[in-house]
């Protein structure tokens, strides 16, 4: 395979292409997925509260992005580092998906407090490995 060296000006074209393309997703991503999330929480019955405490974890552990910088570049192996955390993130998904589906067997209380710990998991897995 060969290289290309890249100029200054394609370099910093592409940097800008990309420094635009990730808030423009995140944009994108919130306005998508919130309103399915928030209809999610209303179909199993969750309080205007608890749908606020759910949302907001979103923004609470968005520090959690530094973490994430700091680890991996010390982490010797980073396709480990990313495949690791991109699993264990997507597995927690997998976990609410399921709570979820079983969620009339829980009492609520329980149910409820399942899904904060597994959602503020899948959180804080997700801004570790951006």
């Amino acid at each position: 395979m060969d290289s290309q060296t890249l100029s200054a000006r394609q370099l910093r074209r592409a940097m800008n292409f990309l420094i635009a393309a990730v808030p423009s997703w995140s944009v994108f991503g919130a306005a998508a997925t919130g309103s399915l999330l928030t209809g999610m929480l209303l179909s199993i019955g969750m309080s205007n509260a608890q749908i606020g405490a759910v949302m907001s974890l979103t923004l609470l552990f968005l520090p959690m992005q530094i973490v994430g910088s700091v680890l991996q570049a010390r982490f010797f192996h980073r396709k480990r580092f990313w495949v690791g955390f991109a699993f264990v993130h997507y597995s927690a998904f997998l976990a609410i998906s399921i709570l979820v589906a079983l969620w009339q067997k829980f009492p609520p209380a329980t149910a409820i407090t399942l899904f904060m710990f597994i959602f503020a998991i899948a959180q804080i897995l997700s801004l570790i490995h951006i």
